[in-house]
């Protein structure tokens, strides 16, 4: 074996159910242009991708597969959409495909966590907890914070027809954001912590 070589992975265990041996000779042949084409090694891998769900719910081994495989297969399109001599219809075509199936593996990563969040048992409510005494509130402080505030945003505002327009955009909400912000400070009941 040369040292540019990756050393070849144990064998896993045998899988345990017939399921997982299913899954995992689907999901072989996308591993395969990863390992040489080599069929012992893509089987370790897609034993390895499976990992986490041995001995889980089928449910939960079949949408790990099915995100797997929609996964690989989206970025599989994508590489193929980039070869050199691809015609731009069949390039667009391709990752069109590769949109699809990466919404599908997204879907099933979705349909996974809601799987495994059902099966956790409820977390036990939190004790409340004591809130520390806050020191009186000086109504001067927010006043003088919204004042900058409204200085700002009308500095701001001045600067709009200057600037370029490319710039006017974030300038007029960063402005709006200012006079939000002042008021919000202002108008804010007197109990209420900042």
């Amino acid at each position: 074996m040369s040292a540019s070589t990756p050393p070849i992975p144990e064998a896993p265990p045998a899988p345990v159910s017939p399921l997982l041996d299913l899954t995992v000779a689907l999901l072989t042949p996308h591993f395969l242009p990863a390992t040489g084409n080599d069929p012992s090694r893509a089987r370790a891998v897609a034993m390895e991708s499976l990992a986490p769900y041995h001995g889980r719910p089928a449910a939960d081994l079949l949408l790990a597969a099915q995100a797997i495989a929609f996964g690989v297969a989206a970025l599989s399109a994508l590489g193929e959409a980039t070869a050199p001599d691809m015609a731009p219809t069949t390039a667009l075509r391709l990752r069109a495909n590769a949109n699809a199936l990466s919404r599908s593996a997204q879907r099933a990563h979705r349909a996974l966590a809601q799987l495994q969040r059902k099966a956790q048992p409820p977390k036990p409510r939190a004790e409340p907890r004591l809130q520390p005494a806050t020191p009186p509130r000086n109504p001067q402080i927010p006043a003088a914070w919204a004042n900058a505030f409204a200085d700002l945003a009308d500095q701001t505002g001045t600067e709009l027809p200057n600037l370029p327009p490319a710039d006017r955009h974030a300038a007029s909400i960063r402005a709006a954001a200012l006079q939000s912000a002042a008021r919000a400070l202002l108008f804010q009941p007197a109990n209420q912590a900042l």
